[in-house]
């Protein structure tokens, strides 16, 4: 069976990438193949080039350990 992948899906997978799911816990919460969300996110980090996707979703899992909203931090 294939799955239709939505633009909302789509953009709730990078959400879970960006607040540090891993590919793994992604794979659990959508019920989508590990390989669709393996694509989807590397899709996404192609399409925006080198600007650091790694280091914001670093930066991203820190403040919101840290329990401080994006706002507060700047």
């Amino acid at each position: 069976m294939t799955t239709k992948i939505t633009q909302f899906s789509n953009s709730t997978i990078i959400q879970k990438y960006l607040n540090g799911k891993t590919l793994d816990q992604i794979v659990k919460e959508t019920n989508l193949s590990k390989g669709t969300v393996y694509n989807l996110v590397k899709r996404w980090k192609d399409n925006l080039g080198s600007i650091g996707v790694d280091e914001i979703r670093e930066f991203a899992i820190t403040v919101n350990k840290s329990g401080l909203t994006i706002q507060e931090c700047a």
